[in-house]
C-alpha cells in the first residue's frame, strides 16, 4: 500500500490517494475493533498526522509494552491475529477496490 501512495503522490493523484488512506484507516479501525471483542489481546489505536501527506491524521495500532516477559513470539502472534482478522474484515473488499482500482 505504501508503494501504491508513493505512486499516486508522484502522479499528482492526490484525491486518488485520499481515497486510498480513508479505505486504509476503515480496514485498521476494524481490525482493531474485532481484535478487542474477540477478547484474545489488546493493541489499542491512535491517530498520527503525517507530514508526508499534507498533515492528515491516518489511524495507526498503538501497542503499549508494559510487561517485561512480553516476548518476541507474543507479538508475533499479536501480528498474524490481525492478519487474520484483516482477511476477515468486511472492509478489506473497499480497500482493495480501491487499490486495484487505481
Amino acid at each position: 500500500v505504501a508503494d501504491k501512495l508513493h505512486q499516486l503522490r508522484d502522479h499528482g493523484r492526490a484525491r486518488d490517494g485520499e481515497q486510498l488512506l480513508e479505505a486504509l484507516d476503515a480496514l485498521t479501525i476494524n481490525i482493531q475493533e474485532m481484535q478487542r471483542d474477540a477478547g484474545r489481546s489488546f493493541v489499542s489505536r491512535t491517530q498520527l498526522t503525517s507530514s508526508q501527506w499534507g498533515g492528515r491524521p491516518i489511524a495507526v495500532f498503538r501497542v503499549v509494552l508494559a510487561n517485561p516477559d512480553t516476548t518476541h513470539e507474543i507479538l508475533q502472534g499479536l501480528l498474524e491475529e490481525q492478519r487474520e482478522l484483516a482477511m476477515q474484515s468486511p472492509m478489506l473488499p473497499g480497500l482493495m477496490a480501491v487499490v486495484g482500482g487505481q
